[in-house]
């Protein structure tokens, strides 16, 4: 059996990898850098190597491990023993030295004198510049070459606009994480520095539909959402809503950016276009309202 280190655990995780807890689960899915492990109560954790942001669920391992090759290990057992995590009969971790990731401190407008109304307009052009099509980008770069997804997209994200709800463009898309769902997590995490607003309250009815269990989308998609419904986002996206909200240096908000849109294949490039939806949708509520929404 391969023993993996054990480096660090998101602090949930970490709280459910001790000694004495009962952990057990069923190796969920594979990938080529993680592994998704699902507790026998439904909830999905992630085994990963070495990241360098902040990332919700997450147990990072040293060294680098091409987890494809353990695609046997799909469905099998998972459970702790004498302080390891173990996958099947084939891999643990040791946890002997795991230490706890918590989020990075939030910044607030105390922490820098960012002007967001002049930073939306630039960020969207570099988002339209360096953003990947395909998924919610359509709504703010329609084209000659949208394909049936990407016109979806545009309508529905209208209807948010227009009514505040997130129904119909929650599990819309293709891959682990549909498009419309890390546009709502995109959202949610703009949102939350937004105090007191229309798209706070929006956020609020999103959490809401969530809580309800109502939610048709993938089982990984479905837990990053909760995730975020608790606060917990990316260090990523959190990083590109503070730089926005609050940075003044340019380049650290370019790179901001280009961090958050290497997450996943289009993943990165939804969460940006939620965030930057969300905030541009609280500036048109500061000039007078959105003429879209029914009253």
């Amino acid at each position: 059996m391969r023993t993996l280190k054990g480096l660090r655990a998101e602090e949930l995780l970490y709280r459910r990898l001790q000694p004495g807890c009962p952990f057990k689960g069923k190796i969920h899915s594979i990938f080529s850098t993680t592994m998704n492990l699902m507790e026998e109560d439904g909830r999905l954790w992630t085994l990963s190597i070495q990241r360098d942001m902040y990332l919700p669920g997450t147990l990072e391992i040293s060294g680098k491990i091409p987890f494809e090759e353990y695609h046997h290990l799909l469905g099998k057992p998972v459970h702790l023993a004498s302080g390891m995590l173990v996958l099947g009969h084939s891999l643990q971790v040791d946890l002997s030295d795991l230490l706890m990731r918590k989020p990075e401190e939030r910044q607030s407008a105390a922490n820098g004198a960012g002007n967001p109304k002049d930073t939306v307009e630039n960020t969207l052009e570099e988002l339209r510049l360096y953003g990947k099509r395909g998924g919610c980008l359509s709504f703010f770069l329609p084209g000659p070459q949208e394909g049936y997804l990407e016109k979806a997209f545009q309508e529905r994200i209208f209807e948010v606009k227009r009514t505040g709800d997130f129904r119909k463009i929650l599990g819309l898309g293709l891959g682990l994480t549909p498009s419309g769902d890390d546009f709502a997590l995109g959202f949610m995490a703009m949102a939350s520095y937004l105090q007191g607003t229309f798209v706070r309250d929006t956020a609020q009815n999103l959490k809401t539909l969530l809580e309800q269990g109502t939610v048709s989308t993938t089982e990984v998609s479905l837990q990053m959402l909760h995730f975020g419904k608790e606060g917990r986002f990316p260090g990523a996206l959190t990083n590109f809503c503070e730089e926005i909200l609050y940075g003044s240096d340019v380049e650290k908000r370019k790179n901001a950016m280009k961090k958050l849109l290497n997450i996943g294949s289009i993943s990165g490039t939804d969460m940006a276009s939620g965030a930057l939806f969300a905030l541009q949708l609280h500036l048109e509520q500061q000039c007078g309202g959105n003429d879209d929404k029914k009253s």
